[in-house]
């Protein structure tokens, strides 16, 4: 005998497999976009090294590095900031 996944309640049933397959096809797409993102961002980088804007790389660079990097945990933008 197959045990079904449904659950059966007195407003609605729930449908376990169809919940497991939004997930991930929620974390595929998710994925998807992530590598998009990359790539265009990678894209937008070879560009701007072509056309010669070196100081909007590095405007840039150093902007993601001061919101990401533990060392400037000082700085009010840092993820890391404590506010003290």
């Amino acid at each position: 005998m197959v045990k079904s996944s449904k659950v059966k309640t007195n407003f609605m049933t729930i449908n376990f497999e169809k919940i497991k397959e939004y997930i991930v096809s929620g974390m595929l797409w998710f994925g998807l976009a992530w590598v998009m993102f990359a790539l265009l961002f990678q894209v937008y980088f070879v560009i701007l090294h072509v056309s010669g804007n070196e100081d909007e790389m590095q405007r840039i660079t150093h902007e993601l590095t001061v919101r990401i990097d533990g060392n400037y945990s000082n700085n009010p933008k840092n993820i890391f900031y404590n506010g003290k």
